[in-house]
């Protein structure tokens, strides 16, 4: 019955969006999470516990002081990685990209973003070869 449950909010979800006194056509959510289902938030951790002890455990990371390091962290389906250098970081890249394509999850270019602290030259990082 759960996994009936499960199965049906995540292939049957859809949304409306309000614009002052307007409201939209249902719209169907084929990405993401589904906003709004106490459900999604629970799922996503459920995945993505094994990739952030994996990362965790083989990775430094950043330095975060007292003898610290942190090299994965997320927010609600918002994933940063951390390292300090290109190739511990594309070796993240390329493991949390493997991981999720092994789950039937894509990740989106288009959202992913670089931040570097101290420029040392170019930089060019890749997801799933692209």
């Amino acid at each position: 019955m759960v996994m009936e449950y499960v199965k049906a909010t995540l292939t049957t979800s859809s949304t409306v969006f309000n614009v002052g006194h307007e409201e939209s056509s249902s719209v169907s959510i084929n990405r993401g999470v589904c906003p709004g289902v106490p459900l999604s938030p629970m799922l996503f951790n459920v995945v993505v516990d094994e990739l952030f002890g994996d990362i965790s455990s083989n990775y430094k990371g950043c330095p975060m002081g007292m003898g610290a390091s942190c090299s994965i962290v997320a927010f609600v389906d918002d994933i940063v990685l951390l390292a300090e250098n290109e190739v511990d970081l594309q070796r993240s890249i390329d493991k949390a990209s493997k991981f999720f394509s092994r789950r039937g999850i894509s990740l989106n270019p288009s959202k992913c973003y670089a931040l570097i602290k101290k420029r040392i030259g170019w930089l060019t990082l890749t997801l799933s070869g692209t």
